[in-house]
């Protein structure tokens, strides 16, 4: 049945008697939060950035000036000195 509401012109259609009864959400279930492990960190010898760029410069002049190895030339050349510095 639809009662019309006071000051309207539109037609509101009454509560139905079939909705269903308001209930209470779950509850959130969680887990304990665990500690984060602790790391320790060892850090290699330090190298000077000058002895890296003078062998990584002789390994680009060896290979004839050709360009596109500078990144290679530079990460061999800085673990060739840690090995050499241990």
């Amino acid at each position: 049945m639809a009662k019309k509401k006071k000051g309207l012109d539109k037609v509101v259609p009454a509560a139905s008697k079939l909705t269903a009864p308001k209930t209470e959400a779950p509850m959130l279930v969680t887990r304990p939060v665990e500690q984060p492990k602790v790391v320790e960190v060892v850090e290699a010898a330090p190298v000077a950035r000058d002895e890296i760029a003078r062998l990584a410069f002789a390994r680009f002049v060896a290979r004839g000036y050709t360009h596109g190895h500078a990144v290679n030339d530079w990460l061999s050349a800085e673990a060739e000195l840690r090995s050499a510095k241990h």
